[in-house]
């Protein structure tokens, strides 16, 4: 299936906890789906008229902010269907796309320091983030919501793989740091 079928979940996903505008959508997907899943303006306005030509959402009347109209929309009856249908399927096996490992790959073209620093530069996110997911956490823990306890999976899924992934840095560069050349690490 092509991302914008993807994207057309994660929308009709934003739009089961209420109406928004797709400025709203993007907004609440930075802040709370950002370290598995991104959109940008460029896919969430044609995907949202799609949706609504489709009849999944509908558009609401909304105050204008400043000078613009503001465009709100709310999720249909065939789109909860259409949703609630989308989350009982399996989900599709996508692959992995990591830049950094990619450039890993290719290390003997860099040579061994210039590994060893983008394998510094990435446990050092990896640290960054790793405390960033757990202030998220510790956060979100205290609120009462109903769907709190996916929340957290999701988020303790994205604390463990940066866990794994800061702890895969270290070791990999302790093997390159500690390689002779010819070696392998």
């Amino acid at each position: 299936m092509p991302s914008a079928n993807k994207t057309q979940y994660a929308i009709l996903g934003m739009l089961s906890f209420g109406p928004r505008s797709g400025y709203d959508i993007k907004k609440i997907i930075d802040r709370s789906l950002r370290f598995f899943w991104s959109e940008n303006y460029g896919h969430i306005y044609p995907i949202l008229k799609r949706l609504e030509k489709r009849r999944w959402v509908r558009r609401q009347a909304a105050a204008p902010t400043g000078r613009r109209k503001r465009n709100v929309f709310a999720l249909a009856p065939a789109g909860r269907a259409e949703l609630r249908a989308w989350l009982a399927k399996p989900a599709a096996d996508l692959p992995v796309r990591n830049e950094m490992v990619l450039k890993l790959f290719f290390g003997r073209q860099m040579g061994r320091r210039t590994a060893l620093s983008l394998l510094a530069a990435e446990e050092k996110r990896n640290a960054e983030r790793l405390a960033q997911l757990e202030r998220i956490e510790k956060e979100i823990s205290r609120r009462e919501a109903p769907d709190l306890p996916y929340w957290l999976a999701t988020l303790r899924l994205g604390i463990a793989v940066t866990r794994t992934f800061r702890g895969w840095c270290r070791d990999t560069a302790g093997r390159f740091g500690s390689l002779k050349s010819g070696r392998r690490a």
